[in-house]
């Protein structure tokens, strides 16, 4: 690998890293003032929770399946898939 491919793999890094911390920081700002997607459904039943992740209502039962929820905020939906049944893992950069 010559040294200009090097170099130009570390600024698509550095940028990727850059969009990222700005994502984090705006994401931050939402849920310090409360945005409404920024905090978990908690009054979900069976029903809503269902309506949260499957409105149309194409994915079957829930129960046992695992779930990964990837830039998960405020936890909307892995709650619902969690009130479902499933077996949930939340994975985001955010620590709120």
């Amino acid at each position: 690998m010559d040294s200009g491919n090097i170099k130009g793999d570390l600024r698509e890094q550095a940028a990727r890293d850059d969009i990222a911390e700005y994502n984090k920081a705006r994401w931050e700002e939402l849920a310090q003032y409360g945005v409404d997607c920024s905090r978990p459904l908690l009054d979900l039943d069976e029903v809503s929770a269902r309506e949260v992740v499957d409105p149309h209502g194409m994915m079957g039962d829930a129960k046992g399946r695992q779930v990964l929820c990837l830039a998960a905020g405020g936890g909307q939906q892995s709650a619902a898939f969690a009130l479902l049944g499933a077996d949930v893992s939340v994975i985001d950069i955010s620590q709120t």
